[in-house]
């Protein structure tokens, strides 16, 4: 199995092509140095690259065609505009949902609180947008100078558990893909946090 990563050179890219690397997968990298290069033929693909760019890079991919969502996961969020939505068949990263090796969470029926000392490049919304779906309100979400803290359904999630989370989802994705989530049914979800993101960012 070939499977590309498309941003392969960023900080989550890396952290992908380690992880399948260290699994024995053979990985294909693909980054901004390769643009006038066409995709290398695969199969499955990750986009890693900036949110905006995501829907782009989707439609350069000849499985997109295809009705099974199974082969492409996208990085959260999906899109960065709520019309982008509408077509996108893929999987999303959800790492998140595989905190815990015992069981996988499902979005929507989760209490959680979390409050962290990291802020991405994406801002609040984006950065969080796993959370705002696996909770779906309930508990209390925040970005915090000085602190991490989690918890899910009163049970502590660790940075060393979230590092583990990856491996998880991506061991899931490449033999179980229908324990990822599916775009199509985060619609609700991911156009809320798109909106919140914009009004943040001081868009009508």
């Amino acid at each position: 199995m070939k499977i590309l990563v498309i941003g392969s050179d960023g900080s989550t890219g890396r952290r992908y092509c380690k992880i399948m690397e260290e699994m024995g997968v053979s990985v294909l990298k693909y980054d901004i140095r390769d643009v006038d290069s066409p995709l290398p033929s695969c199969d499955k693909v990750i986009i890693a690259t900036p949110t905006e760019t995501h829907q782009e890079y989707y439609y350069m991919l000849p499985m997109y065609q295809e009705t099974d969502c199974h082969n492409i996961l996208i990085e959260q969020p999906a899109v960065s505009d709520i019309s982008d939505l509408i077509g996108i068949e893929a999987k999303m990263v959800c790492n998140w949902a595989f905190v815990f090796p015992d069981r996988i969470l499902q979005p929507g029926k989760n209490l959680v609180n979390y409050s962290c000392n990291y802020t991405g490049k994406e801002g609040y919304w984006f950065n969080t947008c796993q959370l705002h779906i696996l909770s779906n309100g309930r508990g209390i979400i925040a970005e915090s100078a000085d602190t991490f803290n989690a918890t899910i359904g009163g049970y502590v999630v660790t940075r060393s558990m979230i590092e583990a989370s990856y491996f998880r989802m991506i061991d899931a994705w490449i033999y179980r893909p229908e324990e990822l989530w599916n775009v199509q049914d985060l619609i609700p979800e991911l156009s809320y946090i798109i909106r919140k993101q914009e009004i943040e960012n001081g868009q009508k």
